[in-house]
């Protein structure tokens, strides 16, 4: 999981090996976001601008960058996920 703010899209890379799903989401200093999201969405990575879902053994997770306070607020209280996954901060269900 990476939780945003990738500078540069050669990062990517050291995700591309491994072997589980990947989720990548914005954040507030992404670079060049066309040939970031490009590069993991090559090796299969699931790329959303503001939440990704994942589920991993039977959690459910998601992933935020967390700048949007009320929103990740509203996640985190709406009891849908096991785990909540945030640039800024991490919070369990």
């Amino acid at each position: 999981m990476h939780a945003g703010d990738v500078i540069r899209p050669f990062p990517a890379e050291r995700f591309s090996g491994l072997r589980c799903p990947v989720a990548r989401v914005s954040g507030k200093n992404d670079g060049d976001y066309r040939n970031l999201t490009s590069r993991f969405e090559s090796f299969g990575a699931k790329v959303s601008e503001i939440l990704a879902q994942i589920e991993v053994d039977g959690k459910k997770i998601a992933v935020l960058h967390g700048d949007k306070q009320e929103l990740l607020q509203i996640v985190i209280q709406s009891s849908v996920f096991d785990l909540v996954v945030s640039g800024h901060r991490c919070f369990r269900g």
